[in-house]
């Protein structure tokens, strides 16, 4: 992904490649999760904001910074990572739903928080509901 990344920003120069990386896109998405709160532990108890690591900034500015030259849609609709346990991602996934309902400019928006368990899924869901 990250090889991918450069090349991608090399190649968004030529004009016969369909994607270009928004900065502020990239940007707005990044700074809308670390305004929210951490929901757990002593973090939580003092309300302070989340503060992504540099890798999930990768991964967030990826997932949101490419769109379609022509329609300004996202060139992806889908991401998979694996992060190890302790490594936030409840919080980080409930930032990008939060971020996905509220901000990303869809009327409508509905957004699922889905899992082998209702108790997993309600993993996602709480954060997002503390939030």
């Amino acid at each position: 992904a990250c090889q991918r990344h450069l090349d991608d920003l090399m190649a968004e120069k030529s004009k016969s490649f369909r994607y270009r990386f928004d900065k502020d896109l990239a940007e707005r998405a990044a700074k809308f999760i670390q305004l929210l709160p951490h929901t757990k532990g002593e973090w939580a108890f003092k309300r302070m904001p989340i503060t992504l690591e540099p890798w999930q900034l990768f991964v967030i500015c990826c997932a949101f910074g490419w769109v379609n030259k022509g329609t300004r849609l996202r060139r992806f609709r889908e991401v998979y990572t694996e992060i190890p346990r302790k490594n936030g991602k409840s919080a980080i996934s409930a930032g990008v739903a939060l971020y996905c309902f509220a901000c990303d400019n869809e009327f409508g928006a509905e957004v699922y928080s889905g899992a082998t368990t209702e108790k997993q899924a309600w993993e996602v869901f709480r954060p997002a509901r503390l939030m």
